[in-house]
């Protein structure tokens, strides 16, 4: 393998430093952004897996006041009225913003939660933040709109062919969603539907199977914390997954022989960036590293490209992956 060759084209157009704000249309951004240009092979027998290394502007950064568990669900309230009642409110079928937990230090920094309803003062999430997540009042978190299906895809609308490229979502209970563009909206039930809202989560990947090559631009604020990628212990789900970054990771930059994974059990595979899904490369986690040959050679140093997809397992232990800043910016 060539270490210095991404196997899926996405390079960084531009990565502005922390404190820089830009507008975009009606949107200020704030802090480090990014832009790619990505290209997907054409395959229609095939594919291949991507993720999208960008996120949106946060909404809300700030201390939760107080949290208040359900059966299933919480409610978190902050103090005053930071919120427009309603304004972060899932639309049928798909959530639109998530609440990310982002204290330094937290036992489950990096956790991400979708959120169901807001009021002025308050979110409800659904699950159980405080019992299960050890989440407390003046714990810092953050609020924004997921990044989705029709955002990734945005610039190559012009480009896409309708009734053949489809894309591939795997879910984390074991069930997979099945997207087909046509002729102007993404549906999962040949054009009745507009599913272009479907969330892509931080670390996601999905299968994009397109009749021909596409190359485009994919843009948006570049995530500064953690992210965490749960791996369920069944070894029938599979979980596809890329880095957060703009610019080339390595295996060893995203940590992943000490982010989570299990000695000797966890192991990621790159996949051919032609369309055919060959599997290219397999990497174990060797202890201290990630190898291809049982611990002989450290793969520390091989890339994994922006918005490239790899499947990612636990040899049927469930754990989560903590993937890092990107590179530039984890001291």
């Amino acid at each position: 393998m060539n270490c210095v060759t991404p196997k899926l084209s996405a390079i960084a157009l531009l990565l502005f430093p922390l404190g820089l704000e830009l507008t975009a249309q009606t949107t200020a951004y704030t802090g480090p952004m990014g832009g790619s240009i990505v290209t997907i092979a054409g395959n229609v027998s095939g594919g291949v897996f991507v993720s999208c290394p960008y996120i949106h502007e946060n909404d809300f950064i700030g201390e939760v006041g107080s949290v208040t568990d359900g059966t299933g669900s919480s409610e978190l309230f902050f103090s005053g009225a930071p919120f427009m009642s309603n304004a972060f409110d899932e639309v049928a079928p798909f959530p639109r913003y998530y609440l990310e937990i982002t204290e330094p230090g937290h036992i489950h920094e990096g956790y991400a939660f979708d959120i169901v309803s807001n009021t002025a003062n308050s979110v409800v999430l659904p699950a159980e933040l405080a019992t299960d997540f050890s989440l407390l009042a003046g714990d810092e978190v953050q609020i924004r709109k997921h990044m989705t299906l029709e955002d990734f895809f945005a610039d190559a609308e012009g480009s896409l062919y309708a009734y053949y490229d489809a894309v591939k979502f795997f879910n984390f209970d074991g069930t997979s969603d099945l997207y087909s563009w046509e002729a102007g909206l993404w549906s999962g039930d040949f054009g009745v539907t507009d599913s272009g809202a479907r969330p892509i989560y931080p670390g996601e990947a999905f299968l994009a199977t397109f009749r021909n090559p596409i190359t485009f631009i994919v843009s948006g604020k570049v995530k500064a914390t953690k992210t965490i990628l749960p791996i369920p212990a069944s070894q029938s789900i599979p979980v596809f997954f890329g880095s957060t970054s703009p610019v080339e990771e390595t295996l060893g930059s995203l940590g992943l022989a000490n982010g989570g994974l299990n000695d000797y059990y966890g192991n990621v595979k790159f996949f051919a960036s032609d369309g055919t899904l060959l599997s290219e490369e397999f990497y174990s986690d060797e202890g201290a590293y990630m190898s291809a040959d049982f611990g002989v050679t450290d793969a520390s140093n091989v890339i994994v490209a922006p918005s490239e997809g790899l499947f990612i397992s636990n040899g049927g232990i469930a754990t989560t992956v903590v993937l890092p800043a990107p590179y530039p910016l984890n001291p």
